[in-house]
């Protein structure tokens, strides 16, 4: 049990913290088309391995907000493992020290 424990806290760190840094860059109202910030009306054309593509400003943004729950989520589920981990590395000890005390009276 305490290396189920282990695993929930050393799992749920850091995808709470890399889930986190996507949760606040999904609540930036600016989008980019590679390193220029976009506006309404704007269309990105990129091109990757000799297809160009193209995206709206609108398309972009609706696509950044499907995101957000989505980070949200990954985010309060791992932070949630997390502290289930740090609770039962604090309970698990105390229940067996409990069990091996010698009996009183």
């Amino acid at each position: 049990m305490r290396s189920f424990a282990k695993f929930l806290l050393i799992l749920g760190i850091p995808v709470a913290v890399f889930a986190a840094f996507f949760w606040h860059q999904g609540t930036s109202t600016t989008v980019s088309c590679g390193n220029k910030v976009m506006h309404a009306g704007d269309v990105c054309q990129s091109i990757r391995g000799g297809k160009s593509t193209e995206s709206t400003y609108e398309e972009k943004m609706t696509a950044k907000d499907n995101e957000l729950p989505v980070a949200r989520a990954i985010t309060l589920g791992a932070a949630g493992a997390a502290l289930a981990g740090v609770l039962l590395l604090l309970v698990i000890p105390a229940r067996t020290d409990e069990k091996t005390a010698a009996p009183q009276g």
